[in-house]
Order: structure tokens, then sequence, then C-alpha cells
């Protein structure tokens, strides 16, 4: 046998199966779309938090109704 034969015999030993390559792009396409879901919810968690009177500095109503609470 040549160099040139065990090369190539080594070269498609090495190579990943069909169904390990399609597992690698299902894995990547899902760690991509949850990446997409979680950037967009990180960018709507400042919205969510005002429209539910949650922000620090947010409204008197909830503020007055946790110290009255913590008071009791």
């Amino acid at each position: 046998m040549s160099d040139t034969a065990d090369e190539t015999s080594l070269g498609a030993a090495l190579q990943p199966s069909a169904d390990v390559r399609r597992a690698r792009w299902l894995l990547t396409g899902h760690f991509a779309g949850q990446g997409v879901v979680m950037a967009t919810w990180a960018t709507r968690l400042p919205a969510v938090k005002e429209a539910a009177g949650l922000m620090l500095n947010g409204p008197k109503e909830f503020s007055r109704a946790r110290d009255s609470s913590v008071a009791r």
C-alpha cells in the first residue's frame, strides 16, 4: 500500500456519518432558536415590568401596598 491510499482511508474514517451531521445541524438550530427567543424576551422585560407595575421607581400604589404589608 502507498501512503496516499492510507491517508484517503484514514480521512474517510474520520468523517462523521450523515446522522451525526444531521444531529449537529439540528442542535445548532435548536440553540440558535433558543437564543432568538431569549433575546426577544429580554428586550421586552422592561415593558412587561412597567405594565405590571413592578418598576423599581414604579407607581406609588405599589410602594404603599408593599410598605403596608411589611409593617403588619
